[in-house]
Order: structure tokens, then C-alpha cells, then sequence
């Protein structure tokens, strides 16, 4: 059961190909990087990622850079947070 959430966050379509005996197993790009809580941080980022693209309606993008991905998710985390304390000095 491991992993599954991954593949299926790559592939959706994952169950419906291994039901008709399709041999599918998508993959997300490696990581090389040397700083492994890094790279497991980014590999998380890329899951992620590639859900809020299937959540759009987009296909995913397994090869996406992890970089970017891993960017990206700082930057949109950064913003939310920023609004959820404006929000609570506010007082809605």
C-alpha cells in the first residue's frame, strides 16, 4: 500500500490500466540531491504538485524540476500564511 498515493496522484487512470492487465507503473523524476531531508521535502512537493494540477484538470507533469516545484510550494505557503494573519488580526 505504500506508494500508492504517489502513483495515483501521477497516473488517476493507474487502477483502470491494471485491470485490464496493463503492465503501468509511473514514476516521478529523481532526486539526486545530496541533503536527504531536502529531497524528501521537495519529493513531497512534487506529489503535491502534481494533485493540485489533476485538481485543475491538467494533466501531470512527472518530470517537472523539483526546484521549482520545491519553490514554488515555499513561495504559495508563504502568501497563505501572510493572509491567515492578516485575517486573524482582523478579526475576519
Amino acid at each position: 500500500m505504500a506508494g500508492m498515493g504517489t502513483a495515483l496522484a501521477i497516473d488517476p487512470q493507474l487502477p483502470k490500466a491494471w485491470r485490464s492487465n496493463q503492465a503501468a507503473s509511473p514514476f516521478l523524476r529523481a532526486i539526486t540531491w545530496k541533503n536527504k531531508v531536502l529531497s524528501l521535502i521537495a519529493y513531497m512537493a512534487m506529489v503535491k504538485y502534481q494533485l493540485r494540477r489533476l485538481s485543475q484538470g491538467k494533466q501531470t507533469q512527472p518530470q517537472v524540476a523539483p526546484a521549482l516545484v520545491l519553490l514554488i510550494q515555499q513561495w504559495e505557503t508563504a502568501i497563505r500564511n501572510r493572509q491567515y494573519r492578516r485575517r486573524m488580526h482582523s478579526g475576519f
